[in-house]
């Protein structure tokens, strides 16, 4: 995942039946989202989440089906959400 990254969560993000990677990035403030398309190969999504994220796990946060991705941040109390779409992608973070 490169330098920095501090957690890693693997789920289905896209309902594709592939494992997709999301992985926290302390050093550059972001959540790292790699979709899986088979033999091993990527599609690298990045979103910015706040400061130091420490912590990633995934679920259904808002009960709409989606998986969701949420963060813990080393520095401070906040926590990050990332509503998932269902295609792989997710809204912008929201930060408390």
């Amino acid at each position: 995942m490169g330098q920095g990254a501090t957690c890693v969560d693997v789920a289905d993000f896209n309902a594709d039946g592939r494992r997709d990677i999301v992985g926290t990035i302390y050093v550059s403030n972001i959540v790292i989202v790699l979709i899986g398309k088979g033999d091993l190969d990527f599609e690298i999504f990045t979103y910015g989440v706040g400061p130091n994220p420490w912590g990633v796990a995934v679920a259904d946060f808002n009960d709409d089906n989606k998986l969701d991705i949420i963060t813990a941040h080393r520095v401070g109390t906040n926590i990050g959400i990332l509503l998932g779409n269902g295609n792989g992608g997710f809204q912008p973070a929201k930060i408390s």
